[in-house]
Protein backbone atom coordinates (compact mmCIF):
# COMPACT_ATOMS: atom_id res chain seq x y z
CA UNK A 1 0.00 0.00 0.00
CA UNK A 2 0.96 3.11 -1.08
CA UNK A 3 0.76 5.94 2.12
CA UNK A 4 0.79 9.38 1.18
CA UNK A 5 0.44 12.64 3.49
CA UNK A 6 -0.70 15.84 1.98
CA UNK A 7 0.68 18.75 4.98
CA UNK A 8 -1.06 22.20 3.58
CA UNK A 9 -2.81 25.24 5.77
CA UNK A 10 -5.27 26.39 3.31
CA UNK A 11 -8.11 23.37 2.83
CA UNK A 12 -8.35 24.41 -1.14
CA UNK A 13 -4.93 23.19 -1.45
CA UNK A 14 -5.27 19.86 -0.02
CA UNK A 15 -8.84 19.24 -1.87
CA UNK A 16 -6.72 20.22 -5.33
CA UNK A 17 -4.02 17.96 -4.71
CA UNK A 18 -5.89 14.70 -3.21
CA UNK A 19 -8.41 14.95 -6.09
CA UNK A 20 -5.19 15.02 -8.55
CA UNK A 21 -3.80 11.81 -6.75
CA UNK A 22 -6.84 10.67 -6.29
CA UNK A 23 -7.34 10.29 -9.91
CA UNK A 24 -4.26 9.43 -11.27
CA UNK A 25 -3.71 6.55 -8.28
CA UNK A 26 -7.15 5.39 -9.41
CA UNK A 27 -6.40 5.27 -13.26
CA UNK A 28 -2.83 3.14 -12.57
CA UNK A 29 -4.82 0.16 -10.29
CA UNK A 30 -3.22 1.74 -7.20
CA UNK A 31 -3.71 0.50 -3.46
CA UNK A 32 -3.36 3.97 -1.13
CA UNK A 33 -4.12 5.97 1.58
CA UNK A 34 -3.86 9.58 1.66
CA UNK A 35 -4.03 11.51 4.98
CA UNK A 36 -4.51 14.66 5.15
CA UNK A 37 -3.27 17.44 7.74
CA UNK A 38 -3.74 21.42 8.53
CA UNK A 39 -0.68 21.81 10.56
CA UNK A 40 2.46 20.54 11.10
CA UNK A 41 1.74 20.02 14.63
CA UNK A 42 -1.11 17.07 13.69
CA UNK A 43 1.40 15.50 11.07
CA UNK A 44 4.16 15.28 13.85
CA UNK A 45 1.57 13.72 16.38
CA UNK A 46 0.87 11.52 13.61
CA UNK A 47 4.35 10.67 13.15
CA UNK A 48 4.88 9.99 17.02
CA UNK A 49 2.67 7.64 16.54
CA UNK A 50 4.70 5.41 14.66
CA UNK A 51 2.81 5.44 11.26
CA UNK A 52 5.04 6.23 8.05
CA UNK A 53 4.48 8.00 4.63
CA UNK A 54 6.09 7.05 1.34
CA UNK A 55 4.96 10.57 0.02
CA UNK A 56 5.19 13.57 1.70
CA UNK A 57 3.22 16.99 0.10
CA UNK A 58 4.49 19.91 2.00
CA UNK A 59 3.63 23.41 1.95
CA UNK A 60 6.50 25.49 2.13
CA UNK A 61 5.11 28.90 3.68
CA UNK A 62 3.06 27.51 6.47
CA UNK A 63 2.63 29.37 10.38
CA UNK A 64 4.82 28.74 12.98
CA UNK A 65 7.82 26.09 11.35
CA UNK A 66 7.94 26.49 7.70
CA UNK A 67 7.86 23.22 5.34
CA UNK A 68 11.53 23.01 4.58
CA UNK A 69 11.97 22.80 8.40
CA UNK A 70 9.45 20.03 8.74
CA UNK A 71 10.78 18.15 6.24
CA UNK A 72 14.68 18.25 7.91
CA UNK A 73 13.30 17.36 11.08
Amino acid sequence: MLRIAICDDEVYFLDVLECQLVEYLNATQQIYEIDRFTSVERLFETALTGKSFAILFMDIEMPGINGIETVKK
